[in-house]
């Protein structure tokens, strides 16, 4: 097991996930349950910047709205030397500096921390604008339903992109699940409305029962 301060570590946990699981539903986030120095976590795992490159991994400690961002390359790896995202790192996981006399080895801790990884569904007891916040989406204070694009009958040559699909799958998983396999774009709006609002809107556009919208 290589500790040099300058290589790589790989999250080979998450990139077979991401191309066994996610790829093959139209997937580009996909949120974990964690445990370390007896604290729980949860962690979203976001790809929709894999295009240009990077992988975002944003973690929450639970019952706060302390959280902590890593960003792997396309490989999801990692140097393993965190300059000034140390302390942050230590900080965030309750990581003393004296670590019970052990040496802290950044690759050991990313090893000991990928295996405590387990794959859940999006919190959505959270409410939509921490969600949004927490996981700095597009445009984060618009996260209200404000009608769809439907680029299968435009002529433009446009698509829905990468960040509001993951927009999408992050406030209105229900709405990711009947629009996934579509080229659909959906608006969003700063202007708050009340779910049966919105509700109503989506069975209006397409036709789709939200039932447990909230």
């Amino acid at each position: 097991m290589s500790t040099n301060n300058s290589s790589l570590f790989c999250f080979y946990k998450l990139r077979n996930l991401f191309y066994k699981k996610l790829v093959p539903n139209n997937q580009l986030l996909q949120a974990f349950e964690l445990t370390y120095n007896k604290t729980q976590y949860t962690m979203l795992m976001n790809t929709d910047q894999l295009s240009d490159g990077e992988v975002i991994l944003t973690f929450a400690k639970k019952q706060t709205l302390q959280t902590l961002q890593l960003t792997l390359n396309d490989e999801f790896a990692i140097h393993t030397f965190l300059g000034d995202k140390l302390f942050d790192v230590k900080d965030f996981f309750n990581i003393k500096s004296n670590n019970n006399g052990k040496k802290f080895i950044v690759f050991d801790f990313l090893l000991e921390l990928q295996s405590t990884f387990k794959p859940s569904k999006i919190d959505t007891t959270i409410d939509r604008a921490t969600r949004s916040k927490m996981y700095n989406v597009e445009d984060p204070d618009a996260i209200f339903y404000n009608g769809i694009i439907d680029w299968s009958i435009k002529t433009s040559g446009n698509h829905h992109t990468a960040k509001n699909r993951a927009k999408v799958q992050l406030l209105l998983p229900e709405l990711y699940e009947a629009i996934k396999d579509l080229d659909i774009s959906v608006r969003f709006t700063s202007k708050s409305k009340l779910p049966s609002e919105e509700r109503a809107a989506i069975l209006q556009d397409l036709n789709v029962d939200l039932r447990n919208l909230h």
